[in-house]
């Protein structure tokens, strides 16, 4: 296992990640991009703090998408690594369940 030299905490500055401490992540709050209901659930994307790029390879995954909500797609997840492609991915989830009830992507 290579082990981390870069940060895995960041903090939102402006809508740009800046690494940062636990302490400076665990101060800052969780930046809504976006939240909203289609269908039978609730779309919420959400600046994660914490880099979820778990192979040490690859920029910082910092952004994600999640469905809650009574369907079968509840708890589905799409993570992204800038703020641009969370909006523009949360925004092509809400027009995927508005068109066909199901999140892009998922099992049928």
């Amino acid at each position: 296992m290579t082990r981390r030299y870069r940060s895995i905490w960041y903090i939102e500055r402006d809508g740009i990640p800046v690494a940062a401490t636990m302490q400076e992540a665990a101060a800052s709050h969780r930046a809504h991009v976006a939240d909203e209901r289609a269908g039978l659930y609730r779309v919420s994307t959400v600046f994660l703090d914490i880099d979820h790029n778990v192979y040490d390879d690859g920029p910082p995954i910092l952004y994600e998408t999640m469905l809650f909500g009574d369907g079968p797609d509840d708890n589905w997840c799409q993570r992204y690594v800038t703020r641009t492609e969370a909006a523009a991915g949360h925004a092509a989830v809400i027009a995927s369940l508005l068109a066909t009830g199901r999140p892009e992507g998922s099992p049928a």
